[in-house]
């Protein structure tokens, strides 16, 4: 049987979404690996818009304050020779 937590009685053994996130990202950083939101949705099976807000989140002091590097990944506008617009890769890493 798990204890419960009283502020939001989640089970102490469940992580947030934003925890998991983290952790996939500070472990690809340390490979210096920077990772697509489709690449961080297929890893922990969140939605990409959810993975995107929690980056922002990320970034704020009271979750950490970590620095979210953004750049444009080369090669990848054009898939099966159809333009599709620029792809972002992020990497997070500790100030």
């Amino acid at each position: 049987m798990h204890r419960m937590r009283r502020k939001d009685a989640r089970p102490l053994s469940l992580k947030r979404q934003r925890d998991v996130l983290c952790d996939v990202m500070l472990a690809a950083g340390a490979c210096e690996t920077w990772l697509t939101l489709t690449e961080l949705g297929r890893l922990t099976h969140y939605g990409e818009a959810s993975i995107s807000a929690q980056l922002r989140h990320l970034r704020k002091p009271q979750y950490g304050g970590f620095v979210v590097e953004k750049r444009h990944r080369q090669g990848a506008e054009t898939i099966c020779g159809v333009e599709r617009g620029p792809v972002w890769e992020y990497r997070l890493s500790r100030v």
